[in-house]
């Protein structure tokens, strides 16, 4: 594997198939390098005619490691994010979404497909909405914005009312399994969908007043 700087660190990288192919970039999960990809799959990648680039996520295998920096508590951290307290860590999820972009940019990929697994899924994501709101002019990307806040704020309400509709025609059911009344599963569901309508309108109010959503500003930390 080559090593070159990307983001401010050293990525640990390795090209696979013919370099003038079509680019596929490979991504990892939280601390898994590139090595748990199956050979396999990266051949049949290649045999497909994908150029395929596999990397190793910061702080894992040949990249640079942060040694010395506290291990974040997993469970702390939820309890805090749940409590609406600030999370620190060493990086973030955006950190290792740069890493990516910036490891494309070195090695001189514009245009690449991108696969990921386990956070990997969720770190392409995260590059595609980036992208999408890089490019999109502000007024446009504070109507995308808001109409995300509207339609999730929508969608938890009608699951909330739907939940509720159904509560009462599961009273006389029970569970197959559990003897346990399915209205009661339901009225757990409903309550669940309850508090993520109520937090769904908080944060889109916080929208409202503060002008923006991290959508508009990956990395900015919202009030």
């Amino acid at each position: 594997m080559s090593i070159v700087q990307a983001n401010g660190l050293e990525l640990d990288f390795q090209v696979h198939g013919d370099l003038s192919a079509p680019a596929l970039l490979l991504v990892m999960g939280l601390g898994m390098p590139a090595a748990l990809w199956p050979d396999e799959f990266v051949a049949a990648l290649v045999n497909k005619g994908f150029r395929v680039v596999t990397f190793d996520n910061r702080d894992c295998g040949g990249s640079t490691r942060f040694a010395g920096v506290p291990t974040p508590d997993a469970g702390r951290a939820i309890l805090r994010s749940l409590l609406r307290l600030p999370v620190t860590a060493p990086y973030k999820l955006e950190d290792m979404a740069a890493d990516t972009v910036g490891l494309l940019d070195a090695i001189g990929v514009g245009q690449a497909h991108i696969v990921g697994a386990s956070m990997g899924v969720r770190r392409n994501t995260h590059i595609h909405v980036e992208f999408l709101y890089h490019w999109l002019p502000a007024p446009a990307g504070r109507a995308l914005s808001t109409a995300v806040d509207v339609v999730r704020l929508a969608f938890l309400a009608y699951a909330t009312w739907l939940t509720g509709e159904l509560i009462p025609k599961m009273n006389n059911l029970q569970m197959t399994i559990v003897d346990f009344p399915m209205s009661y599963v339901y009225g757990f569901v409903g309550f669940g969908f309850a508090m993520m309508t109520f937090r769904a309108a908080q944060v889109a109010l916080r929208h409202w007043r503060q002008g923006w959503s991290v959508l508009e500003r990956p990395g900015e930390a919202e009030g």
